[in-house]
């Protein structure tokens, strides 16, 4: 058995780096799921690295407006 697992295995192509990337990527979500709940994984991203705020940020420097934008109060109540 194991002799035929090493021939099979001697026959499959190289793995790329985007099948690698993508593996490394799902490994270090089911690690994160197994580790954390959904609560904390959501407050890690969205409130402690101010993640959202960054996106908004960089989306904004890409567009060339003469006024500076200005957010708006929001209450996360209504958003749920």
């Amino acid at each position: 058995m194991i002799q035929q697992e090493m021939e099979l295995s001697a026959t499959l192509k190289d793995i790329t780096p985007e099948i690698s990337l993508i593996t490394n990527l799902q490994n270090i979500k089911y690690g994160l799921l197994a580790d954390y709940s959904d609560e904390e994984i959501c407050r890690t991203l969205l409130q402690r690295l101010s993640f959202t705020d960054s996106l908004i940020e960089s989306h904004l420097r890409k567009h060339n407006t003469k006024e500076r934008a200005q957010f708006l109060p929001r209450d996360p109540a209504a958003f749920r």
